[in-house]
């Protein structure tokens, strides 16, 4: 006679043409992380219909399905699992508290990331040691995968617990494709690490003259545009809203202008004063 089952607790699972029997809950939450590592759906599905928990973390990683499957970088079953109530902000249990986006940011897996993230990720959620998503991607070396995140609303300036942000992470790298890319988004380059550098003083002191000069570069573009842009408001007279500047205002701009390009604005004040100079020292002369 056939073995009875438990009606609420054991589940008969069928795979490669042999019977495996599950006598506790321990047992299909164990069958659904399993089927996530070795990207099984047929596996999951099964462990899902006899009420295994999509959240349930391995007894092995201290991961949880979702975090299998975006570890191994598993598209079809990171979706199964979302949609079988995975909680997509989920963290490890272990010491790092890493996120299913950070797995697939460091596994490099694109089409799994945006799957995340559109899923209702956490873009900018930290591990740890302040660690993100971003972060995660640029250690690891995966430049499409930073764009992706980017695009998406990583945070550029996020700093981890050394005080660190992206950048460093790439200057650590020697990462001459990923630099560039950071550069194109609002980062601050005057923040400082915990060995109060800068990310160009940090480039510096590691020797890596490409990325020092792509850095220097991008800082003398922006002060360019930005006095250019200032020129521009103030020979218009008026701001990018089309707002009339005051004269005072007007006359300051220009002035800090021609101190930043290191000469001295011709003002009718100056003009005046060289004139009196001028005539005093013709009287003087005729003395």
């Amino acid at each position: 006679m056939p073995q009875k089952q438990s009606k609420k607790k054991s589940l008969l699972k069928r795979q490669r043409g042999g019977t495996y029997e599950f006598s506790d809950q321990w047992d299909i939450d164990n069958e659904l992380s399993l089927g996530a590592i070795t990207n099984d759906l047929d596996r999951v599905q099964e462990a899902l219909k006899h009420g295994a928990n999509a959240n349930a973390p391995d007894q092995r990683t201290a991961q949880s399905p979702i975090m299998l499957a975006a570890h191994h970088g598993n598209l079809q079953m990171a979706s199964l699992l979302l949609e079988n109530g995975a909680d997509v902000n989920d963290a490890d249990v272990d010491a790092n508290r890493n996120t299913a986006l950070m797995y697939a940011s460091s596994s490099g897996d694109q089409k799994v990331v945006t799957l995340l993230i559109e899923s209702g990720a956490n873009i900018n959620a930290k591990n740890k040691n302040n660690q993100t998503a971003l972060m995660r991607a640029i250690e690891d070396g995966h430049p499409q995968v930073v764009t992706t995140l980017l695009e998406k609303g990583a945070d550029v300036n996020a700093k981890d617990k050394w005080n660190e942000t992206a950048i460093f992470y790439a200057i650590d790298q020697g990462n001459t494709d990923v630099v560039p890319i950071l550069l194109k988004y609002d980062i601050d380059l005057n923040i400082k690490n915990k060995n109060n550098l800068t990310a160009l003083e940090y480039a510096k002191r590691k020797e890596y003259d490409d990325i020092v000069k792509l850095i220097e570069d991008h800082i003398k573009e922006k002060k360019q545009k930005a006095t250019l842009e200032a020129r521009l408001v103030t020979e218009k007279g008026k701001t990018r809203e089309g707002k009339p500047l005051l004269a005072r205002t007007q006359a300051d701009i220009a002035s800090r202008i021609a101190e930043f390009a290191g000469g001295k604005r011709k003002t009718r004040k100056n003009m005046k004063n060289r004139k009196t100079h001028s005539k005093r020292g013709k009287t003087s002369k005729k003395k």
